[in-house]
């Protein structure tokens, strides 16, 4: 394998393991969002039910936790690439 090949290798490899932690950095603003509607879930059900925004509450939730799913899969196929990667560089000796 050429050193422009090495390189060229190594350059995917770093472009994915930042895609990965974008990716984490994402996950963990997602948590920090579902911990602040929990919060507020927790607070509309403790109202009195004709000044509960219990719905609107629980119809945000689901729009976020669609783009989450959506995330998580962009995720998965990142890490895919990024496994299909390694295995390429250990099958050509790149990874002792």
């Amino acid at each position: 394998m050429t050193d422009a090949e090495l390189t060229e290798r190594f350059d995917q490899l770093q472009t994915g393991m930042d895609a990965v932690v974008r990716s984490l950095s994402m996950v963990n603003v997602t948590l920090e969002t579902h911990s602040e509607m929990l919060a507020t879930i927790m607070e509309a059900a403790t109202q009195e039910p004709e000044g509960s925004p219990l719905h609107d509450v629980l119809a945000k939730i689901a729009a976020i936790l669609d783009t989450q799913t959506e995330s998580l899969v962009r995720i998965g196929g990142m890490m895919q690439s990024i496994q299909r990667a390694v295995h390429g560089a250990d099958e050509d000796g790149v990874v002792p």
